[in-house]
């Protein structure tokens, strides 16, 4: 797939996606530190981040591996050594960069949804399914939606449009 997209779109990127990468983690991390659930944070919030410049990451990055033990661990290492292929902070240069999230988002809920359901299922079960996974999304998003509504906003830029987008969409879409 990378070799064809280099091929086809001559000016575009090809990124692997972060949402299967961050997937395999426990699976690839064994013992103990499986159920760190520090660790797990600590590691999502750091390759997950799109404000954060390449240096920073690195840094921090180095840092957790020391802090846990996993300077030698082959499956982190070999993702660190591709991080300019999966993590956002090297995707800076690349113009609406944060919306490549999006493929992660779906990804997941397409995950979730199938969790709860199955081609063996009746209509019925199906039907159940689906109005759960939907009433969950639904709450997810009105959760989201009174946390941006009872923040002020706090203008750094004084660029108007940025004041407009921050009363328009919640605070993940609008970060």
């Amino acid at each position: 797939m990378k070799a064809a997209i280099s091929e086809v779109f001559t000016e575009s990127r090809h990124c692997l996606c972060m949402w299967h990468i961050m997937k395999k983690l426990p699976t690839k991390i064994a013992g103990d530190l499986l159920q760190n659930s520090e660790l797990r944070a600590l590691m999502h919030r750091l390759v997950w981040s799109i404000q954060m410049k390449p240096s920073t990451f690195e840094m921090h990055w180095q840092l957790l591996m020391e802090e846990y033990g996993l300077q030698y661990h082959d499956w982190l290492n070999d993702m660190y050594s591709i991080r300019d292929q999966w993590v956002p902070a090297y995707f800076r240069d690349i113009p609406i960069y944060c919306l490549m999230k999006t493929t992660s988002s779906s990804e997941n809920s397409n995950s979730s949804f199938k969790v709860n359901s199955s081609s063996a299922n009746t209509l019925v079960q199906f039907m159940l399914c689906y109005e759960t996974r939907i009433d969950n999304q639904r709450y997810r998003q009105r959760v989201a939606e009174f946390k941006t509504s009872s923040s002020v906003f706090m203008d750094t830029t004084q660029i108007a449009i940025e004041k407009h987008a921050f009363e328009l969409y919640t605070h993940a879409i609008f970060t």
